[in-house]
């Protein structure tokens, strides 16, 4: 909307506020509607919420925090089965060290019987 001007042409083509009901002048009458909350144009003024004006401390929002998302369960028994597996595999290994180990202690045992 062009601002005040006293060029005709933009004058003109400004829309010009009618209410053919009559609600505007009936909230004047009523006292709902008073000349502070209009301007020079008769347009209603933009309200400033009471919020907006007070001056309290401004306070840092944290947003609560969110618990830890889980991870899908997908194919629970595909689970179970690699679960089974690792421990296996685990179960293994340390039966294989366990092995090393005795054949070197049955190795040393042998080394000294040889040598007696």
């Amino acid at each position: 909307m062009p601002h005040d001007t006293h060029d005709r042409g933009q004058r003109a083509s400004r829309p010009v506020p009618f209410d053919a009901a009559g609600n505007l002048w009936a909230a004047v009458h009523e006292g709902v509607v008073v000349s502070s909350d209009l301007n020079g144009r008769m347009q209603f003024v933009p309200l400033v919420l009471p919020m907006v004006r007070c001056d309290s401390p401004q306070r840092s929002f944290q947003p609560p925090r969110l618990p830890p998302v889980r991870t899908p369960l997908g194919e629970v028994s595909l689970n179970v089965l690699s679960r089974e597996i690792d421990s296996l595999e685990k179960q293994n290994a340390a039966l294989k060290r366990h092995v090393k180990l005795q054949d070197k202690i049955i190795d040393g045992f042998c080394g000294l019987r040889r040598e007696n």
